[in-house]
């Protein structure tokens, strides 16, 4: 975002603080070329263009703040998008997707990976959705 700022000539706080996410120096760049790859274009304009998320990544992040509800984050809206996000990598892939992996899933490399019980609570949810297995 202070890159943006920079080259824009915009005041480096342009954006506020709850839009931030912390992402490793090293997981930036990738997430980039992923978002770039991915090609979900949210809004533009002359000068910017805001992409989406990669969908695993942001399916790691919702997955994260499900398993971690009881630390007083506002997670209402979390299942649901979640749920929505599986539900696209699961027509993008024509079928199940691997549990073991989408449960593993860690750019950062050092947050706590959701349980069980986070990812039973999810698939339970998806099935009721959408009347149909999520994963394998």
């Amino acid at each position: 975002m202070e890159k943006v700022a920079q080259i824009l000539h915009w005041n480096k706080n342009w954006i506020n603080e709850d839009m931030a996410l912390f992402v490793t120096r090293s997981s930036r760049v990738h997430l980039f070329r992923k978002a770039e790859e991915q090609n979900i274009v949210l809004w533009q304009g002359v000068n910017l263009c805001v992409l989406a998320a990669p969908m695993e990544w942001a399916l790691e992040r919702k997955l994260r703040r499900i398993h971690h509800t009881d630390r007083g984050r506002k997670t209402s809206h979390d299942m649901h998008d979640a749920i929505a996000m599986l539900k696209h990598l699961r027509d993008k892939n024509g079928g199940p997707l691997d549990k073991n992996y989408i449960a593993g899933m860690n750019l950062n490399t050092f947050d706590v990976l959701p349980d069980d019980t986070t990812m039973s609570r999810v698939e339970a949810e998806y099935q009721q959705t959408f009347n149909e297995k999520i994963f394998q």
